[in-house]
C-alpha cells in the first residue's frame, strides 16, 4: 500500500480533513507531496508517516532494478522527461536511497531509464512515470 499515489481529496477522506486543509500543509511542506501535472499527488507511505502510523522494522532490505525503454521519443521529450524524473527521484526524501540514470539514443529515438529502489518506491515510481509519459 505505501507504493500508492493519493489525490488531496483521497488524502483528506483518509486523515479526516477538508482538501483543503490538505493542500495548506502540502504549501507549507508539513506533507510531502509531489506535483504531478497541475495536481498534488501524495504517497501512501507519506501520508502514513504523516499521521504518525508507526511499522515494525523487521524486514529484508529487498531492492528491485527496472529498465524501462520508451520508443519512439523526441529528443526533446526525452529530456523533458529524465529531468522530471530526476526531480520526482531527488525531491522524495525518503530514507531509503534509489538511483535513477537515462541515456538517449539518437538513433533509434528510444530512451532508456533504469531505477534501482525499493518495491514500493519501484512502484510508485512506475505509476509516476506512466502519468508523465502521457502527458508528453
Amino acid at each position: 500500500m505505501s507504493g500508492i499515489f493519493l489525490t488531496a481529496d483521497q488524502a483528506a477522506k483518509r486523515l479526516d480533513l477538508h482538501p483543503k486543509t490538505v493542500r495548506r500543509l502540502i504549501r507549507e511542506k508539513r506533507l510531502r507531496a509531489h506535483k504531478i501535472g497541475k495536481s498534488w499527488r501524495i504517497l501512501a507511505s507519506d501520508l502514513e508517516a504523516f499521521a504518525g502510523a508507526t511499522r515494525e522494522d523487521n524486514s529484508v532490505n529487498i531492492r528491485v532494478t527496472t529498465v524501462i525503454e520508451l520508443a519512439p521519443i523526441s529528443d526533446t521529450s526525452a529530456s523533458t522527461l529524465a529531468n522530471r524524473l530526476t526531480a520526482l527521484v531527488h525531491g522524495r526524501g525518503a530514507s531509503t536511497p534509489a538511483h535513477l540514470s537515462s541515456a538517449y539514443d539518437p538513433a533509434d529515438n528510444q530512451l532508456k531509464v533504469v531505477f534501482i529502489a525499493p518495491p514500493s518506491d519501484s512502484s510508485a515510481f512506475l505509476s509516476a512515470l506512466n502519468v508523465m509519459a502521457q502527458d508528453l
